[in-house]
């Protein structure tokens, strides 16, 4: 298996948790606040699927990201971004949420799929903190990213008495 061949096999792999933990969370859920200086689960879903939009439409494709249009629908500022401080539980209806998802989700696999060979993961886009390999720049957010917040979201269902992650 070569690298692009991993690296989408991982990234789908990091979709199927993150769809499977949040496939039982209710809008309650979603919206409450934990205590401390947590994140809801709706932030955290929102972090993560905007991480995606921005990596793939703004850095790498050098175009708008999807956000600037389901911004008003999804009840969020046009550039968000998480803040050090929590902010309180986003207003965010779990129906857009998942629309928005789909919408970032299909995006993302219209680029994979004009990679056309894993020497093209080489190549040095702009990145969170400056320029890096695309092949990093991928693996950071769309897989590494993913798992770490499908364990936070996981441990906030937990903590409200629901199963954390997806069973089997």
């Amino acid at each position: 298996m070569d690298s692009l061949a991993l690296l989408k096999h991982q990234i789908a792999s990091a979709r199927r948790e993150l769809a499977g933990v949040m496939a039982d969370v209710t809008q309650e859920m979603a919206d409450w606040t934990p205590p401390g200086v947590a994140n809801s689960i709706m932030t955290m879903a929102v972090h993560t699927l905007v991480a995606q939009d921005r990596t793939i439409q703004l850095r790498i494709n050098s175009g708008p990201m999807l956000l600037d249009d389901w911004a008003p629908r999804l009840n969020v500022p046009p550039g968000f971004r998480l803040l050090e401080d929590p902010p309180e539980a986003m207003k965010v209806d779990l129906g857009v949420l998942r629309e928005y998802w789909q919408a970032i989700d299909d995006a993302t696999d219209g680029f994979l799929a004009t990679l056309t060979g894993a020497t093209e993961l080489d190549r040095t886009v702009e990145g969170t903190r400056g320029p890096t390999i695309l092949g990093h720049l991928l693996s950071g957010i769309l897989v590494t990213h993913v798992y770490s917040h499908v364990g936070e979201i996981s441990t906030l269902k937990g903590i409200q008495g629901a199963r954390g992650y997806a069973a089997g």
